[in-house]
């Protein structure tokens, strides 16, 4: 799943992914103590061009939801039509480019 089809399954184009994909977005925002149904996130991302640097997470933070959505990703209808080694791939793919878009300023210090 490439960058675009996010896009456009965040769009409503694609029903059964876009809430796997609501729910890595309404799992993000827990992380850093938003409990925000999705509604509201989308009004968050709204109110803020620049949301995804409002919060910080730390390494291990950011680390364990990769893993999470990975995990949720693999699982996911969309991936099934590939082979389990080329899931696995495309999967941590889609995962990097999930959290170079959207992912929370990692602090480093903590």
């Amino acid at each position: 799943m490439a960058l675009w089809t996010i896009l456009r399954l965040l769009r409503g184009q694609d029903e059964t992914n876009r809430q796997d994909l609501q729910a890595a977005f309404i799992e993000m925002f827990s992380r850093v103590g938003l409990d925000y149904t999705y509604d509201e996130i989308r009004a968050y991302a709204d109110a803020d061009p620049d949301w995804y640097w409002s919060k910080t997470w730390t390494q291990a933070d950011e680390d364990d939801f990769r893993k999470w959505l990975a995990d949720k990703f693999y699982k996911s209808e969309h991936f099934r039509v590939y082979s389990a080694k080329a899931r696995k791939k495309i999967v941590e793919k889609e995962v990097g480019y999930f959290m170079l878009m959207w992912g929370w300023k990692t602090d480093v210090s903590r």
